[in-house]
C-alpha cells in the first residue's frame, strides 16, 4: 500500500489549508483520499464508497462490458442505459429512478467527426438545449425560451464546478447562503466532459472503466487498465492536454484516426480510446495508428480477416526519413499502422507518423504537420511505396 499526504489551499475570505492522507492499494486503485473510502470489485471496478464525514454509502453494480448501470446512494437508486452503437458504449442515453419522472434524464447525441456531440436533454418534463464546445463537452443549457440556466466554463481539468440560474451564476464554492432567485427553477445536468458523469455523492466523475478527480488528484482514481499502453503516468488524464484530448472510456488513447491530405501532409483526426473505435474506422476506409504492432494487427484482423492481410515493414521516404510499419489488407484502402518510441501515443516520446516526425505540440485534432511531399497525392504516395517496399505476411 502507497500512502502519501497532500495540501490543499482554498482562500475564500481567508486562507483555508486542509493535508489529506491518500492511500493506493498494490493494484493502482485509491483505497482512501482522507474522506473517501472506495472499495473494488472482482474486475477493478468501484463497487462501493463511503464518506467517512457524512456517512453517507453510495454502491455501484456494473456490467460485462464494465459500464455502471446502477447505482445506489442511501437507498436511491438510480439506473443508467447507454448506447449500442460502437462509439457510444461510454455515453449515457438515460437516468432513471425508478418511480420518480421528475428524477428521469434522457440525452440526445448528434453524430460528429469527433464522437457523439449532445445536443439536448429532458430533465423530468423539462426540455433544455445544450451548447458544447469543440470536444462535444457540454458548457450550457438553455430552456425553451432561450434563457440559460446551467453552465460549466472553461478550465485546465474541470476544477471549478457548473453554475446555475438558481443562484445566479455564482459558483456554490463561493456562495454565501443566498436564497435562490425568483422565478428560476433549480438544475441538475451531470454530464462533463465526454464520457463522463457527475456524481453529487462523491465529487468524482464517473468515465467508463475509471473515476475522474479534478480536483484532489486531477486525475483518475484507478491505474490505467490497459497498463503502459496508455503511456508512462497510468494515471494522468489525456497526458495533460484537456483543451485538445477527450477519454470517453476512460482508458487512455490507444491510438489515433489520421488522414493524408492532397497535399501530401498528414493530419490527426482523432483519438481512439479502444479497439471497436479503431475497427470501425478501418471499416469506413480510414488511416489508424496503434501503439502497438499488436493492436495494429489485432485492428486490421478484426476489420477484414487474416486471409488477405499484409505486413509491410517501414518504407524508406524521399526525405532518407523511415516511415511506420502497417498492415493492409489486399483490395481495401488505408492502413494499420504502428510503432513509436514511448509505448503510447504520448506527446512527450511519441514520434509518428509517416512520412514525418510529429512534434509534441502538434499532437492535437486537426493539426498539419510535414514541410510538403514529394508526392502530389495521397494515392501517389501509396502506390510508390508499395512498389518500394516488398510485402511480409504477418
Amino acid at each position: 500500500m502507497l500512502a502519501v499526504n497532500d495540501t490543499l489551499s482554498q482562500t475564500v475570505g481567508g486562507s483555508i489549508n486542509e493535508t489529506r492522507t491518500l492511500q493506493w492499494d498494490a493494484a493502482g486503485h485509491l483505497t482512501s483520499d482522507g474522506v473517501l473510502i472506495f472499495e473494488y470489485d472482482p474486475r477493478g471496478q468501484i463497487s462501493k464508497i463511503t464518506n467517512t464525514v457524512t456517512g453517507s454509502i453510495a454502491t455501484y453494480l456494473s456490467n460485462a462490458l464494465g459500464q455502471r448501470v446502477r447505482k445506489v446512494v442511501d437507498g436511491q437508486i438510480t439506473d443508467t442505459v447507454y448506447g449500442e452503437e460502437l462509439g457510444m458504449a461510454s455515453y449515457p442515453l438515460g437516468n432513471y429512478q425508478p418511480g420518480s419522472v421528475a428524477n428521469t434524464t434522457e440525452y440526445i447525441y448528434l453524430p460528429t467527426a469527433s464522437g457523439p456531440m449532445p445536443v439536448a436533454v429532458q430533465i423530468g418534463n423539462a426540455l433544455y438545449a445544450i451548447d458544447a464546445d469543440h470536444l462535444n463537452t457540454p458548457r450550457r443549457l438553455t430552456d425553451q425560451n432561450g434563457n440559460p440556466v446551467w453552465q460549466w466554463v472553461t478550465t485546465g481539468f474541470g476544477e471549478l464546478e457548473p453554475t446555475t440560474a438558481e443562484t445566479g451564476f455564482v459558483r456554490a464554492r463561493l456562495g454565501t447562503g443566498t436564497p435562490p432567485i425568483a422565478n428560476t427553477t433549480a438544475v441538475e445536468f451531470n454530464l462533463r466532459y465526454p464520457g463522463q458523469q457527475y456524481d453529487a455523492e462523491t465529487g468524482l466523475y464517473y468515465n467508463h472503466h475509471r473515476y475522474y478527480d479534478p480536483y484532489l488528484t486531477v486525475g483518475y482514481t484507478q491505474a490505467d487498465p490497459i497498463g503502459l499502453d496508455g503511456g508512462w503516468n497510468r494515471y494522468g488524464y489525456v497526458f495533460g492536454d484537456s483543451i485538445n484530448g477527450v477519454d470517453p472510456s476512460g482508458f487512455s488513447p490507444m491510438g489515433a484516426v489520421v488522414r493524408l491530405l492532397d497535399n501530401g501532409r498528414t493530419v490527426i483526426v482523432r483519438g481512439l480510446n479502444d479497439i471497436s473505435q479503431a475497427v470501425a474506422a478501418r471499416l469506413a476506409g480510414e488511416n489508424v495508428v496503434m501503439n502497438t504492432r499488436q493492436m495494429a494487427k489485432q485492428v486490421e484482423k478484426g476489420a477484414f480477416g487474416d486471409a488477405d492481410m499484409l505486413r509491410h515493414t517501414g518504407h524508406s521516404l524521399n526525405n532518407g526519413e523511415t516511415g511506420l510499419p502497417h498492415f493492409q489488407t489486399d483490395g481495401q484502402v488505408a492502413h494499420s499502422f504502428w510503432g513509436g518510441q514511448g509505448g503510447g501515443i504520448n506527446p512527450e516520446l511519441l514520434e509518428i507518423l509517416l512520412p514525418w516526425g510529429l512534434t509534441p505540440a502538434q499532437l492535437a485534432p486537426g493539426t498539419l504537420w510535414g514541410p510538403g511531399t514529394p508526392y502530389p497525392t495521397a494515392k501517389d504516395y501509396d502506390d510508390a511505396m508499395a512498389k518500394r517496399q516488398s510485402c511480409l505476411r504477418p
